[in-house]
């Protein structure tokens, strides 16, 4: 019942940000490359994006490539600022969860999911995967290093 009746329960930013990201995804319909998110937490926008993205183009053959450690925020850097050191191990995943959510909705063969520290995980596909385009990114690792990782693999893969 909660599902089918989630507008009753979910707050108007969070309705307002699936409105606005499937807004930004149907711009991104008949554009080459995948979607990428960084930072799935517990993989509720990423499912979201998958979704979508089999909506809009049902016989895409997009990707949707999640990046996350799924243990919570890792130690801060500097240019993080200091109210990031309380956050420090806060917004656990649940990796089991979502792999559950992903075969439920026989998602596997759409999303493939990058576990470990982004400083690694990024590199390593990036290096693996040198030609591949990106078409959409949701960034949300929150925290400097990881974001300046992904924005620098983006470098190289968005599609124009």
């Amino acid at each position: 019942e909660f599902i089918d009746q989630f507008s009753l329960f979910a707050g108007i930013n969070t309705i307002g940000n699936k409105l606005w990201t499937y807004e930004l995804i149907k711009k991104t319909v008949g554009i080459q490359g995948d979607i990428y998110e960084f930072g799935c937490w517990k993989g509720a926008n990423l499912m979201f994006l998958a979704k979508v993205n089999s909506l809009l183009e049902p016989s895409s053959s997009k990707m949707i490539y999640g990046f996350d450690n799924f243990s919570g925020l890792p130690k801060p850097v500097r240019e993080d600022g200091d109210f990031a050191l309380s956050q420090k191990g806060k917004y656990c995943g649940d990796e089991v969860k979502l792999r559950a959510a992903i075969e439920l909705f026989d998602m596997k063969s759409k999303i493939k999911l990058f576990v470990g520290d982004a400083l690694e995980t990024i590199p390593k596909f990036h290096k693996k995967n040198p030609k591949s385009k990106c078409s959409f990114a949701y960034l949300d690792f929150d925290l400097y290093e990881p974001t300046k990782t992904a924005l620098n693999h983006l470098n190289d893969s968005i599609s124009i």
